[in-house]
This record gives structure tokens, sequence and C-alpha cells, in this order.
């Protein structure tokens, strides 16, 4: 949904472990009442003003009360969020310094690092991400020790929480006209 004067629009919903909670990317400006509908920070979970946020970040929709609580608080935004099956890791798209990257969380204590840097551009500023998410979608082993993903034109394997890349190697036979 856009967002407008009740509050943000969320974009590609991602389930994790627990089904109370869905991941939201959310996208608002500080006018669309954002402030109003997330949880108050606390010591785990930080979050800087709107005026030092980029314009997406990771909510944490609970599903039974309606109350999001944002995750993330990236200074160009946070995209595409994927959350493990055991519950412990968060990974979503981010830049630093103008290099696009995944992110790793760590659910239980709060750390942040980087997972993977220089893969594939996110599309936030191409406009039309009202029908579609922004960035490629990724999936965690289901022993949640590893994300699947791909860039630059590969699929890869990316050891969680070590960042260590393998790419998986795949072929097709294509005819096209």
């Amino acid at each position: 949904a856009p967002a407008g004067p009740r509050g943000p629009a969320f974009v590609g919903p991602a389930f994790g472990s627990d089904p109370r909670h869905l991941w939201v990317n959310v996208r608002a400006n500080p006018n669309a009442g954002l402030v109003a509908a997330v949880d108050e920070p606390d010591e785990l979970h930080p979050r800087s003003s709107l005026r030092q946020m980029g314009a997406f970040q990771i909510g944490q929709l609970d599903r039974e009360t309606g109350r999001l609580m944002l995750r993330t608080h990236e200074h160009e935004g946070a995209f595409r969020p994927v959350a493990s099956p055991d519950g412990r890791w968060l990974v979503y798209s981010t830049r630093h310094d103008s290099r696009q990257a995944l992110k790793l969380l760590d659910l239980e204590s709060g750390e942040e690092r980087w997972l993977v840097m220089d893969v594939d551009r996110d599309d936030h500023q191409g406009g039309g991400v009202r029908d579609r998410d922004v960035y490629p979608g990724s999936a965690f082993t289901p022993d949640s020790k590893a994300l699947i993903t791909a860039y630059g034109g590969r699929i890869r394997r990316v050891e969680v929480p070590t960042g260590r890349v393998t790419e998986i190697p795949f072929s097709a036979r294509v005819e096209q006209q």
C-alpha cells in the first residue's frame, strides 16, 4: 500500500520463524505518521532520528497488535528483509559509501555487521516500487547457516555469520528467438 497521511507503505513482506511477526520494508516520509506507528526504541533496538534515516527501513510488524517496530536505521535505506528459520539472523540490503552490500543483524544481541560487499545495486531510485520490491530475493538454508543469493550474474552461498562466499555452479540450455 502506498504511503499516505495515515501511515507508511509496506513493500516486500517476509515471514520469519514466528508467524506472529512479519518483516516488511517500510516506505514513508516523516510526516506520514511513521513515528506514531512504531514502538519506542529500547536498549536492544535503538533507532535514530527520522531526519537521519533513509526513507526505506526494515520494520517488524506484530500481526496481532498492528504495531510496527523499526529494526534498522540506515542512512541510505534498508531493503528486502530475509529472516533465518531459527529466528537468530536478519539479512537486508543497504549501501556503505555508495557500495551496495548485504548486512547481517543478530536478532539475539542486536549486533550488526557487513556480510557481503559489492552486490547488485538496489533499484529504489528507479521508481515503481509500489508493485514490486527493489532488491532481488534471497533465502536462508533450512539450518540457518547460509544465505542463498545472486549477484554479479552468479548464484552464491554466503555463510552466516562469517560472510564466506562460495559460487553455486549453474548452467542452462536456452533457445531464444
